[in-house]
């Protein structure tokens, strides 16, 4: 899904809770980013499925929000 074509009238609740709170599945196609949004239960899972896509060259950017990251 590309975020630049997303209209966000026509999203049903059910998608944008899928979008917030489940671990995506790769549907194969090319973005013009990799959102990862935070999450205390799935954020290894969502940061490694980025990392993995961006390292594929499936989309130039990846975007990390929602979290508050512990300093290492």
């Amino acid at each position: 899904m590309l975020l630049s074509k997303i209209n966000s009238e026509n999203l049903t609740e059910e998608q944008i809770n899928k979008i917030l709170y489940d671990i995506p599945q790769d549907d194969k196609k090319e973005g013009d980013c990799i959102w990862v949004f935070g999450s205390k239960t799935f954020m290894d899972e969502r940061t490694n499925l980025a990392v993995k896509l961006y390292n594929e060259k499936r989309a130039p950017i990846i975007l990390f929000s929602g979290r508050t990251w512990k300093k290492w």
